[in-house]
């Protein structure tokens, strides 16, 4: 909101010839301010303040210049002086605000903004800009109740509802958030921007079909929004279609928006990771060529390091996800068994909306670091203060990811585990912690690949899934038929998983398949892949597309779980075996495709891990077949896990512990020989 201001505005007397000079100036340029001919106009109101230093008009005008050409400084500067000639001026005070939003100083905008709102208290703009300091401030409270104003004063202010739209997202509450962007199209149907945000907020909420033509009009409106084109390309990967994925991923990458996203934040690399048709090699290229672009960044100094093989090892965890997420289910079981007299345990929390779970991590950790909103820089500088050691990524390329801390390397040895389960293609990553089942001999990442002896990760069931009854008997004895299951994300299926899915199907006559995830609840995303199913055989009368608010009661209806290929599930993997439910997976060429190698092997079953598509047919058609072996494995499973690696905590941690002290000692050795 920049606003040219009433330059009859009461002034210090002059003569009245010097006066009426320049006045007659200031409407000169301002005229060819209104033309557009902005640099005409910036050296009439030069030679004013060259004549007159303290001439208010020209500061306000010259100024309002070079907040259009986003110069905040300059402007910030000559707005400052024009509020001290004239401090009764609300449009003044109100550009001041928007100069140090410019410049990123929300706390003096906010002072700005509050100067201008009392002198002017129907200032909408100024309410709107206000609110954008506040959320930059976390004082969310505040800007909502600024937007709120601002629509109050000018329902048709479409910004107002942008950006408390924002807000809404980043708070979760997608319904408020789609009625605000709904709003910004009706009032703007032009606006490129707002379309592609509210196909993002359907993405969310599962509605795909609603995302992808909400999308299609952002792309009709602007083919290069960096936006759509990467929303369009991660709707196909959720509707499971990646014919085009990679069409439209190098679209994005193209885009000349592009520049105006932080280039940490590639989605395409996400993507990549549950393609059918890319192999594990060239998808690792793929994530080493987006990491050589931060190969500068990094930092091999570390002087304040104490090299001491003995010493009290400094470790710290990077993570959006210290909350009610998946995550906690593998966090919890290595924070709470680490061994405090040998190491000390940090957290650097980007957890935006902390809750209930946020509050029992910390009780983990020796100490507590919130980075949310803070730069890679100042984050990096604080890591370094605490003079970590080895410094562990939680998250990798998922959502809220803080991977651009770790591209200036502020830590000597750098890990990453969990997250998207693979690799980051960082060059200042140094390991990957696997575990053999998950990375044999021939896996590959741009990290050095750590195989803990048993186990990748450790298991905690949470509340629900222990207070859920488990079935002991196989469902299929009570329906004389089998069923098989999926429950998880759908961008991990394709149209290799539907056509081994149709083939078991039509070996079985009587087998039903039920799928159960949150976009099955929407008529037409449900609609979509009923039609895609059909497209491979598969007799969708026999299918159950539903959503179970509560999984672990619904898999008590399951005989089988089938898992997707070439990427594992993930969490719906150890549910499953944790309700009963034996799962029939393939060991892909990827790490991430080997999850349930993994799970299945470390926990006695490897007979269920196929090698390959016809493999995993055979299997389980074979097993459907064998109810007394279903009935025995269902009703043993859950002991068998809780008596497995998998949920052994404490010598899962000490497996860890143990890779840090070896990552430990190495970086030791490696210091010495460089010195000698």
């Amino acid at each position: 909101m920049t606003r040219v201001p009433n330059i009859y505005q009461k002034k210090i007397p002059k003569k009245n010839s010097e006066i009426t000079l320049h006045n007659q100036l200031v409407e000169r340029a301002l005229l060819l301010q209104q033309q557009g001919l902005n640099q005409d106009a910036k050296i009439v109101y030069e030679k004013i303040l060259s004549r007159d230093p303290n001439h208010f008009d020209a500061l306000q005008l010259l100024a309002s210049l070079y907040l259009t050409n986003k110069e905040y400084l300059i402007a910030a500067n000559l707005l400052s002086k024009a509020v001290k000639i004239n401090s009764n001026h609300a449009i003044a005070f109100a550009n001041l605000g928007n100069a140090f939003l410019g410049l990123k100083n929300y706390s003096d905008a906010v002072i700005s903004y509050d100067q201008a709102i009392k002198l002017e208290p129907n200032l909408v703009g100024a309410y709107s800009n206000r609110g954008i300091a506040y959320k930059e401030l976390n004082q969310l409270a505040n800007a909502l109740s600024d937007y709120d104003v601002a629509i109050k004063l000018d329902p048709n202010f479409s910004k107002a509802y942008s950006n408390r739209g924002r807000i809404y997202t980043d708070q979760k509450k997608f319904e408020a958030a789609i009625l605000d962007y709904s709003q910004v199209i009706r009032l703007d149907p032009s606006n490129a921007e707002a379309h592609a945000s509210l196909g993002g907020l359907l993405i969310l909420c599962g509605m795909y079909i609603d995302a992808l033509e909400c999308t299609k009009n952002a792309l009709r409106l602007n083919s290069n929004i960096y936006l759509a084109l990467k929303n369009y390309s991660m709707i196909l990967g959720y509707l499971s279609n990646y014919a085009d994925v990679c069409k439209y991923v190098s679209m994005a990458l193209s885009s000349p928006s592009k520049s105006e996203h932080s280039p940490f934040l590639d989605s395409h690399l996400y993507l990549f990771i549950y393609h059918p048709d890319l192999d594990a090699n060239n998808i690792c290229i793929e994530y080493k060529k987006w990491g050589n672009q931060f190969l500068s960044l990094g930092n091999t100094q570390f002087i304040k390091n104490k090299k001491n093989e003995n010493k009290r090892l400094k470790i710290g965890y990077v993570s959006p996800d210290f909350r009610e997420h998946t995550c906690r289910f593998y966090f919890e079981p290595l924070f709470a068994n680490h061994n405090h007299h040998d190491f000390e345990i940090f957290a650097y929390s980007n957890v935006r909306n902390e809750d209930d779970y946020t509050q029992q991590m910390k009780s983990y950790f020796d100490h507590w670091r919130v980075i949310v909103d803070i730069s890679d820089q100042r984050v990096a500088q604080m890591i370094r203060e605490d003079q970590i050691d080895i410094l562990v990524d939680g998250c990798g390329h998922m959502m809220d990811s803080r991977l651009d801390v770790f591209a200036h390397k502020p830590a000597p040895i750098q890990v990453t585990w969990l997250g998207s389960a693979w690799t980051t293609g960082l060059p200042q990553m140094d390991y990957v912690l696997f575990d053999p089942y998950m990375a044999p001999d021939d896996a590959v990442a741009s990290e050095q690949i750590i195989r803990l002896p048993r186990t990748w990760t450790a298991f905690r069931p949470g509340k629900k899934a222990q207070n859920t009854p488990v079935k002991l008997t196989s469902p299929a004895i009570d329906n004389g038929y089998i069923t098989f299951g999926y429950s998880g994300r759908t961008e991990r299926l394709n149209h290799r998983v539907f056509k081994v899915w149709g083939r078991i199907l039509n070996r079985l006559p009587s087998a039903r398949l039920i799928l159960d995830y949150k976009p099955f609840s929407d008529p037409k995303t449900r609609a979509y892949f009923q039609n895609f199913l059909q497209g491979h055989g598969i007799d969708i009368n026999r299918v159950t597309f539903r959503y179970s608010k509560n999984v672990f009661a619904a898999l008590n209806e399951i005989d089988i779980l089938l898992d997707s290929f070439p990427h594992s599930g993930g969490t719906m993997l150890f549910d499953a075996v944790w309700m009963g439910v034996p799962v029939i997976t393939l060991a892909s060429d990827r790490p991430v495709g080997r999850i349930g190698t993994s799970l299945m092997t470390n926990l006695g079953l490897p007979n269920w891990v196929a090698q390959d598509e016809q493999e995993y047919e055979d299997k389980a058609v074979s097993f459907a077949q064998d109810i007394p072996t279903l009935r025995l494995l269902r009703a043993g499973m859950r002991e068998r896990m809780q008596s497995s690696p998998v949920m052994d905590e404490a010598a899962f941690a000490r497996d860890v512990e143990h890779a840090f002290k070896t990552m430990w000692q190495t970086w030791i050795d490696d210091e010495n020989s460089v010195k000698n």
